[in-house]
């Protein structure tokens, strides 16, 4: 039995946190102007909730997606394709992160420095979840997680903000629990272990490698969504007030970590990882902005 380390995971997600706030004042000194996401307006409560249900559907509908896909080409090309999805969202965000990062510093260097890092990541995302190189799939997801969520922060305005976070955590609930989620990982031990003896999906993730949608640090496989909304919400405590926010933001997160650790190791259950972190990191910013 693989042994538990969980200071290894609270500072591995403690660091994307802080790489997420590190990326957004990056933006804001370089002044980049981000268009926001408000599909549907964001002047009411209304208007934000259908913002969040317009992302959190896409994500219901790639998961089910996946789960047909695994059905009929069976478990490598499941492998395969979750190799190759997170390229895009690399080769969209890792330059205009690094970039402007690295213009802060080093402006004749920025767009070589982008192109190079982007190629680098996306050619250890790729060989990483072929060879199966745990650290190296863990660090790149480090890395797109702090990106995605500091994005994220840049683009969502409250309310919508506020719901988009709630409306995953509500959606991982259901997702875990009873929703596709649940039924991709018993897809997946049944396509990766038809003829032997099947682990429980509570181990599925130590037994199949899923690429960068999980990071496995210290024994505990920690979801890349979650890490990508644990980085936004201390992104956004920055971009609303500043550092003492973001570290309010960060406090507030973490403690659900913690909180949420607690409660898997007494219960020994499988537990999502974004509804308490989340409501208390979402509590907190909504302090920061009317109180």
């Amino acid at each position: 039995m693989e042994k538990k380390n969980y200071s290894a995971l609270f500072l591995f997600s403690l660091g994307v946190q802080l790489l997420a706030i590190f990326f957004s004042y990056n933006f804001l000194s370089a002044k980049v102007e981000v268009p926001p996401y408000e599909p549907f307006g964001n002047a009411t409560v209304t208007e934000a909730g259908l913002n969040a249900i317009s992302l959190v559907l896409p994500v219901l509908i790639m998961t089910l997606v996946f789960i047909i896909l695994l059905k009929i080409f069976g478990f490598k090309f499941f492998m395969y394709l979750i190799s190759i999805l997170p390229l895009g969202i690399v080769a969209f965000i890792n330059p205009m992160f690094i970039s402007t990062t690295v213009n802060n510093f080093l402006p004749s260097a920025a767009d070589s420095i982008a192109l190079l890092s982007t190629v680098v990541l996306i050619i250890a995302i790729f060989y990483s979840t072929v060879k199966h190189i745990q650290w190296l799939s863990s660090l790149s997801t480090f890395i797109i997680s702090a990106e995605v969520g500091s994005f994220f922060a840049l683009v969502l305005q409250p309310p919508t903000l506020f719901l988009v976070p709630l409306a995953f955590a509500i959606y991982d609930i259901y997702a875990v629990f009873a929703g596709p989620l649940k039924i991709l990982l018993s897809q997946l031990v049944k396509s990766r272990f038809p003829r032997t003896k099947r682990p429980s999906i509570s181990k599925v993730r130590q037994s199949i490698n899923l690429g960068v949608l999980v990071a496995n640090i210290g024994g505990f496989t920690l979801g890349t969504g979650d890490l990508v909304f644990y980085s936004l919400i201390t992104a956004a405590g920055f971009m609303i007030k500043g550092i003492i926010a973001a570290m309010a933001s960060l406090i507030a997160v973490n403690a659900g970590i913690i909180l949420t650790l607690f409660i898997l190791v007494k219960y020994k259950r499988v537990l999502p990882g974004l509804p308490i972190p989340v409501f208390l990191g979402v509590a907190t910013l909504i302090i920061f902005q009317y109180v």
